[in-house]
């Protein structure tokens, strides 16, 4: 779960690397969703297209989500395990191949 806004400039720059881990996990059982803070449906939309996003991005309206999950600021990224338990978490920019790396572990694969 990657919590962003299209306002965000890191954001914006970690939404290709995760589109591309998320194209080479897709048919893997792993799942990714956006989740847009302070953030318009059209903007949102405009961004997914102009990066090519094709994982699942969603538009926060009442905050149930943040809330859950205590954002106060992105980016944020938490990494769930099967069990749906938090396995690995990042405040701010996490790196393409360290996501790589925590979703491998959580699959088995790690090297």
């Amino acid at each position: 779960v990657h919590f962003w806004a299209t306002w965000c400039s890191q954001c914006e720059e970690e939404m290709t690397a995760f589109e591309s881990v998320w194209r080479s996990f897709e048919d893997r059982d792993v799942q990714f969703v956006g989740v847009a803070m302070d953030d318009s449906l059209k903007d949102v939309r405009q961004l997914a297209v102009s990066l090519d996003i094709s994982f699942p991005l969603i538009v926060e309206e009442n905050d149930s989500v943040t809330s859950l999950f205590g954002i106060t600021a992105v980016p944020e990224t938490f990494i769930i395990d099967p069990d749906g338990n938090i396995a690995f978490m990042h405040i701010g920019n996490v790196a393409e191949e360290v996501l790589s790396d925590e979703i491998s572990v959580l699959l088995g694969e790690e090297e």
